[in-house]
């Protein structure tokens, strides 16, 4: 939470929100499916299940304003299950730490191949 609290204080952020209120400002499908991508890939780096991550995003695209060809209520939904599930596997290390251990312990083959896991 304190990376993401001092994120919302960089340029990268703003420009970040800026970007976001373009996209909904011009409306469209291709704006929302950008918005949906563009939280997903978030997750990506950020990692998935990270709550700091979903609590910046959902607060910023709970600012969009209003617009008839994107209205806000459309996209927070969505957004909030894209913000948990990344687009690509990049930050899989946690989750794949935590299937062996549970496998080790149970006393399971730990035979787990990364790539195949990650997808």
């Amino acid at each position: 939470m304190a990376i993401i609290a001092a994120l919302q204080k960089t340029s990268f952020i703003i420009k970040f929100k800026d970007a976001l209120f373009k996209m909904a400002s011009k409306g469209g499908f291709l704006a929302y499916v950008l918005l949906i991508l563009i939280v997903m890939l978030g997750c990506s780096l950020f990692g998935t299940g990270s709550t700091a991550y979903y609590v910046l995003v959902i607060g910023l695209l709970s600012n969009l304003p209003d617009s008839r060809s994107l209205p806000p209520s459309r996209v927070l939904m969505p957004a909030g299950f894209a913000a948990n599930h990344p687009l690509l596997p990049f930050n899989t290390a946690l989750q794949y730490g935590i299937v062996i251990a549970v496998l080790q312990s149970a006393g399971a083959s730990s035979d787990v191949n990364l790539v195949k896991f990650s997808f």
